[in-house]
């Protein structure tokens, strides 16, 4: 056995001597002879063998294969573009859809032996006043009001043509076999209409605009032949100047 051994003799000993030493391993006192002690120290121990070598490791299993990726969605349709800028409208002629409008100039008043020329400041309703003669629309639409978008009159003498001027407006259908040009008592549905002239001059220019005839839209007939009346009644106002026509436009509405 092999034991760390602690001499308690000095010198040279023979190797049958007996000597007493400390055990380290054992923590005792021991006695032993000198050629047991020599025998145990030196006895080497046996070279251990050789460990055996490890065995290769076996190779790693391969990985497999990544799954194919799913193919990305189609992307979202792309907004509309913006609908095009509408064209303008093109202006609409003097007889619009729903609108008739007719016109008179001087060349085209009717008159007969008691008309005259002018409205004079004299004069009642019954003698003086012009007469137009009108076909009405074969569509009028009885619905609608039949207006009298302008008439336009100039005074003649000036001097005192700022004083109110009394108009009357009438109409009348004329059926086959009455009078040509009706009496004015055959006229109806007298609508009145004043004015008020802006220049005491000589043919000094009015107009007179948007004048609603209540009652003409149900009582003309359709496609018939008819006349318009402008009466003044120059014994009732004070302006003392006579009128001329110039021109007046009606409108009517129209199915």
């Amino acid at each position: 056995m092999n034991r760390n051994i602690e001499l308690l003799r000095q010198g040279n000993p023979a190797a049958n001597d007996f000597v007493l030493f400390w055990d380290v391993s054992e923590q005792k006192l021991q006695k032993a002879s000198i050629a047991a002690i020599a025998a145990s120290n030196s006895t080497s121990g046996s070279a251990g063998s050789s460990g055996t070598s490890g065995a290769a490791g076996s190779n790693g299993t391969s990985g497999t294969s990544g799954t194919s990726g799913t193919s990305g969605a189609m992307g979202a349709t792309g907004p509309a573009g913006s609908s095009g800028t509408s064209g303008a409208n093109g202006t609409s002629g003097d007889d619009g859809p729903g609108l008739s409008s007719v016109r008179w100039g001087s060349d085209f008043r009717e008159y007969d032996s008691s008309d005259v020329e002018i409205l004079n400041p004299v004069n009642t309703a019954s003698e003086n006043f012009w007469k137009f003669k009108w076909i009405v629309p074969i569509n009028l639409d009885s619905s609608a009001a039949v207006k009298i978008e302008k008439l336009v009159v100039h005074s003649i003498n000036g001097g005192d043509n700022t004083n109110a001027v009394n108009l009357k407006f009438s109409c009348v259908n004329v059926s086959a076999g009455s009078l040509y040009i009706p009496i004015t008592s055959a006229f109806v549905h007298s609508v009145p209409q004043s004015f008020t002239p802006t220049s005491a001059s000589a043919n000094s220019t009015s107009v007179l605009s948007n004048i609603t005839l209540n009652n003409w839209n149900t009582y003309l007939t359709p496609g018939s032949f008819a006349y318009i009346m402008i009466q003044r009644e120059g014994d009732v106002d004070s302006n003392t100047d006579s009128y001329a026509f110039d021109m007046m436009r009606i409108s009517v509405g129209l199915t």
